[in-house]
């Protein structure tokens, strides 16, 4: 049963601690060959940045903006990760969500203000959120837990939990 789910938006998302810039296609080229511009920190783009880049570049401009978006830390103006869906919401309109930050930047919270606008504006456009992380990923969970996920009974084919949102 598809749902009705609008268009996402590509303009920045804006949080107390991070903003959230949707990665241009030259940007998305970059870091998926694991190239750097000045303003990203040290260890940006990780592997999974560029695993992210790469699976948008096979993907096509059509939807683009449920792509991956660059986590730049207020404070410094730096690039310190990336958060994304893993493509657009599926015919039950549900969009998997990823994310990840540099070592430097964990313990922050600056994945849960991440994690808390990218949610916020795939709910507007009418999509349940929902993501999977490793059972010994306890950082990770918890950031989902504060955002509102719960566990459900859910796993995928590499026997990670499955969260969501309620609906």
């Amino acid at each position: 049963m598809q749902t009705n789910i609008s268009a996402l938006s590509a303009a920045p998302l804006e949080g107390a601690l991070v903003r959230l810039v949707l990665l241009t296609p030259e940007e998305l080229k970059l870091v998926a060959s694991g190239g750097r511009l000045d303003w990203y920190a040290d260890g940006y783009p990780r592997q999974d940045d560029s695993d992210a880049a790469k699976m948008w570049l096979r993907a096509g401009e059509a939807d683009r903006v449920w792509s991956v978006r660059h986590v730049i830390r207020r404070s410094d103006g730096l690039a310190v990760g990336s958060i994304g869906f893993f493509g657009p919401p599926d015919e039950n309109g549900e969009a998997e969500i990823g994310y990840g930050l540099v070592e430097s930047a964990r313990r922050q919270g600056l994945i849960s203000d991440a994690i808390a606008l990218s949610v916020a504006a795939a709910e507007a456009a009418g999509a349940r959120v929902i993501a999977h992380t490793a059972a010994d990923n306890l950082a990770s969970q918890g950031a989902l837990l504060k955002a509102g996920f719960v566990r459900d009974d859910g796993e995928n084919e590499d026997g990670e939990w499955r969260y969501a949102r309620p609906a």
